[in-house]
């Protein structure tokens, strides 16, 4: 079983690949928004995963709220889980965010890994996806640590502090920097969109993971309050149209071109399927 949040696919890769390395493609899948429900443990369930996105040195919003709704583990039932969190750079105490969160469920975290990939975040002065090269090299690191993971989770092996890189100044980054940054930036009202380069195809609509953006009388795009920040619909506008005030002016998209899979998860159209054995 494995619950999973993504913005621009990176922490979906991440699924699909420790599915096939793990050769569990059948194994339940949930992709979370603010109205999933949440896990049981029961005295079945031998094993949980987790997937999420770093976003300002923490969880995102959406996946915070999902873990605040478990129910508490009353009966102290222990299986495995693992929680998998994927980074453009750095982690900060994401880590120690998470096992917190879950301890005051009375959910043990056996094991939290994070797995650095493309950089989607562009919404900070100096932040900017990365060149090609640099990507490639992210994705054959990424895959080559994931193997190890996958290996480890199968014989339910705790992790180490050395299993994440929680970069310079991580207290820094996750306690004084990260609630200003939920303050002033984690919400759309800075959104905006070009009306003379916007089509009005409806994409934004369609693929937004929270379903937060619904079109006007036009078809442009309307964002109604409910953001998490994970710039799907920045990154996946085909015409560019879409800015978050001046933070992203002259920024780079990435590739967004996956379809959402399992319970809970929307089929969003126009989107092409990743392989399952390339981390894009």
């Amino acid at each position: 079983m494995i619950y999973y949040f993504t913005g621009t696919g990176n922490s979906l890769a991440i699924v699909r690949q420790l599915q096939k390395l793990r050769n569990k493609q059948e194994e339940g899948v949930t992709a979370i928004d603010y109205t999933t429900p949440s896990p049981r443990l029961t005295d079945e369930c031998t094993e949980i995963g987790f997937v999420f996105p770093v976003y300002g040195w923490g969880l995102p919003l959406v996946a915070e709220d999902f873990i605040r709704r478990l129910p508490g583990n009353t009966n102290k039932r222990s299986p495995y889980i693992y929680v998998i969190l994927t980074c453009g750079d750095d982690i900060g105490c994401t880590d120690k965010q998470v096992r917190k969160l879950f301890a005051e469920k009375g959910w043990n975290v056996n094991a939290i890994f994070s797995v650095q990939m493309r950089n989607t975040y562009i919404c900070l002065p100096g932040f900017q996806t990365d060149p090609a090269n640099l990507e490639q090299q992210k994705n054959e690191k990424a895959l080559t640590w994931l193997r190890q993971i996958s290996q480890r989770i199968e014989a339910h092996e705790p992790s180490s502090n050395n299993d994440v890189h929680p970069g310079a100044f991580p207290r820094m980054k996750s306690y004084v920097l990260r609630p200003l940054f939920n303050k002033f930036l984690i919400h759309d009202k800075h959104f905006k969109v070009n009306a003379k380069a916007c089509i009005a195809c409806g994409k934004c609509v369609r693929i937004c993971p929270l379903h937060n953006i619904q079109a006007d009388a036009i078809g442009m795009p309307q964002w109604l309050g409910q953001c998490t920040h994970c710039l799907r619909c920045f990154h996946a506008c085909p015409k560019h149209a879409i800015e978050y005030g001046l933070f992203t002016q002259g920024k780079s998209q990435v590739k967004v071109k996956f379809i959402a899979f399992g319970t809970n998860a929307r089929n969003y159209l126009g989107i092409r399927s990743t392989p399952l054995h390339c981390i894009c």
